[in-house]
């Protein structure tokens, strides 16, 4: 808006005085857009994050352990047994009866030599002396013992519960070599008949049998291996040997006959 103002004198003291006003409108102002909110962007939510604990690493080192402790379990052992045996032999009279025997405790020891393929199977190489003895009543009712001696070598496969635990249970089975070292009749109780009827013993060099058994083995402090079972053997070979010449009142008093024995034993081993 501008104001201005024109003024006349005329004589007499008279003023005009005109006053012109212009108003003057501006333009108006192009609106202005509103201001627009910023375009909201959507952001992906970020992938979950999985927490994977960390391994345990000692509880693997353990269980590897155990692994290769159960996988390749191999240890060998060397020690010694003592047997109290049990001995069954068939005798014969002089008519060819058989003869009435009674059980009698014989003994025997020796070593063993062995290695655990696996925590469930072992080899064992036992070298033992063994002394049979059985008492008999002969045909005329005199009391005679009749003692064999061997050295037997037997070679055994077993099966264990767990070698590797404090206890375990085996059993095994296999062939043995039987080597006659020694045998002779002795006379209890001496009679008129001694004298005029001689019965002969005749016993074959060599037997072959199968060796067989069960024991609980105890492991000592890991070094040790304590062992108490039982052992059979039954016998394939006739161990009788019937090729001398007989005089007059002489008579074999093995007559197809097999060594059958049962023994308990105990044994004591160094594991390494």
């Amino acid at each position: 808006m501008i104001a201005f103002s024109i003024g006349y004198s005329y004589g007499q003291g008279t003023t005009i005085t005109t006053t012109t006003t212009t108003t003057t409108e501006e333009p108006a102002k192009p609106a202005q857009p509103a201001p627009q909110a910023p375009a909201t962007v959507i952001t992906p939510a970020p992938p979950a994050t999985v927490i994977t604990p960390a391994p345990n690493v000692n509880r693997v080192a353990v269980v590897d352990d155990d692994i290769d402790h159960n996988e390749h379990f191999t240890r060998g052992y060397i020690g010694g047994m003592v047997l109290a045996t049990f001995t069954d032999i068939h005798l014969k009279g002089t008519d060819g009866s058989t003869i009435e025997t009674s059980t009698t405790l014989g003994y025997g020891g020796g070593g063993m030599l062995g290695v655990y393929l696996s925590r469930h199977f072992n080899l064992e190489l036992d070298i033992l002396y063994s002394s049979l003895s059985q008492k008999y009543k002969n045909t005329f009712n005199t009391n005679d013992r009749l003692k064999v001696s061997y050295i037997n070598i037997p070679l055994l496969l077993g099966l264990n519960t767990d070698a590797s635990k404090l206890v375990n249970l085996n059993v095994s089975a296999g062939p043995q070599l039987g080597l006659n070292v020694g045998s002779s009749l002795e006379h209890a109780d001496a009679g008129s008949n001694v004298d005029t009827v001689h019965a002969i013993l005749s016993v074959r060099k060599g037997d072959i049998g199968i060796a067989f058994g069960a024991s609980l083995d105890f492991n000592i402090a890991n070094a040790l291996k304590l062992s108490i079972g039982y052992r059979g053997v039954r016998g394939l070979l006739d161990i009788s040997d019937n090729n001398q010449n007989l005089t007059t009142g002489d008579y074999y008093i093995l007559d197809r006959s097999h060594v059958n024995t049962n023994s308990a034993y105990a044994g004591l081993a160094v594991m390494f």
